[in-house]
This record gives C-alpha cells, sequence and structure tokens, in this order.
C-alpha cells in the first residue's frame, strides 16, 4: 500500500537530503579534475533515480518493480539535465564574445600561480626544455578572458601553451595544447582540454585530443612519437602570428562546413543549428565519458 500520508514529510525530506548529497559530492569531486568529476556526474545520477525510485515505490507505486522505478528516475533526471544543457548551449549561441578570439601580448610580468602543482609543471617544462617565449591574452574587448603562456621547446621543433581562464592570475588548473609544424604543410596538434569545443579542424591538421590524459608528461610523450612520424620544421615565426593564424584556419573551416553562420545584424559568427546539436552532445559525451565528439 501507498506510503503513509503522515509521513511523507520524512520521505521528502529523506529524497532531498540524498539528491542533495549527490550535488555537493560532484561539486566538489569537479574541483579534482576531470576523472573525478566524470565519476562525481555518475554518482549524482544513480542518487537522484535512488531518491525518485525510492519515492515513487513508497508513495504511488508501491507495486512496481524497484528496477523499473530506478530506470524510470534515470530517465528523468536524463531528460531534465539534458534540457538544461540545451539551454546553456542556446546562452552560448547568443552571447557576444568572439567563437575563435584573436591573441594580444599582454605586457607586464607574470608571476607562476603559487599552488604546488604549478610550481611542479614550470619545473617540468624547464627539465624538458621548453623555456617562456611570451604570454598573450584574448582581445580585452571579449566579455570572456582566456590567457595563455606560450614556450618554445629547445630544438624549436614545438610550442607548448598553458591555457588559463579568468581575469587575473592565479587561476585554476591550464589545460595544455603543443604544436608542431610539418615539411609537408600539416599541423600536429596535442591537447588536453576538456572544455566543448565540437567544432571542425582543418585537413591538414592532425589533432589528438585527450581531456583524460591531464598529466603533462604523458602529453608530451604523446606528442613526441606523433611527431616523430612526420617530418617537422623549426617554429621561427612570431608565436603571436602563429596562434592568431591557427584560429583564423579554425573560423574558415567552420564556416566552410557551416558550423558557424552570420547574424541576422550581420556583425557576429553565431552557431548554426547543427553546432549547437553538436555541442549539446560533445557536453555529455566529455561529462559522462570524458571523451571529445571531434
Amino acid at each position: 500500500m501507498p506510503f503513509p500520508p503522515a509521513s511523507r514529510p520524512i520521505l521528502l525530506l529523506g529524497v532531498s537530503l540524498l539528491f542533495f548529497a549527490g550535488e555537493l559530492l560532484c561539486y566538489f569531486l569537479r574541483q579534482k579534475g576531470l576523472r573525478y568529476s566524470i565519476l562525481g556526474h555518475w554518482i549524482r545520477w544513480w542518487a537522484v533515480s535512488l531518491a525518485l525510485a525510492c519515492s515513487l515505490k513508497l508513495s504511488t507505486a508501491p507495486a512496481a518493480p524497484l528496477g523499473l522505478l530506478f530506470a524510470t528516475g534515470a530517465t528523468s533526471w536524463f531528460l531534465w539535465e539534458s534540457m538544461l544543457l540545451w539551454l546553456h548551449v542556446h546562452r552560448i549561441g547568443s552571447r557576444l564574445s568572439p567563437i575563435f578570439p584573436s591573441y594580444v601580448a599582454l605586457d607586464g610580468k607574470i608571476c607562476w600561480p603559487g599552488a604546488t602543482g604549478m610550481q611542479a609543471m614550470r619545473d617540468l617544462l624547464r627539465q624538458n626544455g621548453f623555456s617562456l617565449e611570451c604570454v598573450a591574452r584574448t582581445d580585452p574587448a571579449s566579455p570572456q578572458q582566456f590567457f595563455c603562456l606560450i614556450f618554445r621547446s629547445d630544438d624549436g621543433l614545438s610550442r607548448l601553451l598553458l591555457r588559463f581562464s579568468g581575469q587575473t592570475l592565479p587561476f585554476f588548473f591550464p589545460t595544455s595544447l603543443i604544436y608542431s609544424l610539418t615539411a609537408d604543410g600539416r599541423t600536429v596538434l596535442t591537447e588536453n582540454s576538456s572544455g566543448v569545443f565540437a567544432g571542425y579542424y582543418p585537413p591538414s591538421w592532425s589533432v589528438a585530443r585527450r581531456p583524460l590524459r591531464q598529466r603533462l608528461t604523458a602529453l608530451l610523450d604523446l606528442h613526441g612519437r606523433r611527431q616523430r612520424r612526420h617530418r617537422p620544421i623549426p617554429l621561427d615565426g612570431d608565436p603571436l602570428e602563429q596562434i592568431n593564424a591557427m584560429q583564423r584556419a579554425l573560423r574558415e573551416e567552420n564556416w566552410a562546413r557551416s558550423f558557424l553562420v552570420r547574424s541576422g545584424e550581420g556583425q557576429r559568427d553565431c552557431l548554426s543549428a547543427e553546432a549547437g546539436f553538436r555541442i549539446w552532445l560533445e557536453f555529455l559525451l566529455l561529462r559522462y565519458l570524458g571523451r571529445p565528439l571531434t
């Protein structure tokens, strides 16, 4: 028989506590990196599904199998989360910030964040022969600011970008991007960004995106193996010019593939309907599997 009406407030409190416990655990795990974030999202999904299943079992559907109710709760949460992500994608598509912003040099001395992990990363780059070339930021007119530290290897065959997001240093843990140019005109790019991209890369680019490979040593080893399969050439050009040229190439490729469209006012790039779907799908893939769409 249904759960006694007098005890339903206790049930509601228990379900609410289970839900908020899942949310709180998910929040704290996200601060520890992508792997923990994925675990947190799965735990939250299971916690919410179990809370909904228990609520239905003890109130309106006592005869229904608990497994069926759990599946119903899981499906309901997935649809709710998908709707919230879709609204977030719509907000991304309507914002005024450039989708592929250009970078400008940042004047002034930049100190490394004082966290232990950041100091270890700086020492690791020195040990692997990378020296700082310059510090850059996205165009100051952009509402969302990104900063990057640009390093060049001692053999001159690769550059490494540590990208931060925020308004001031120090930031949270950066993402890493390593690229090399080859004699046949290809760009070999290796990165571990866990941010949503979902767009298209130019056909002359050889891209390996590994969001779960957060250790810089592992990313450097991967790029070294990939680089040796080609004939890299020295990177003698200005680093900012090369990075901005790569941003322009991305923009042109995504224009050609209809990932970007012109806004009604004709003043800025907007995401197409296909782009919105691809970003929504990559949000889910990164959140629960740690894998990008492209």
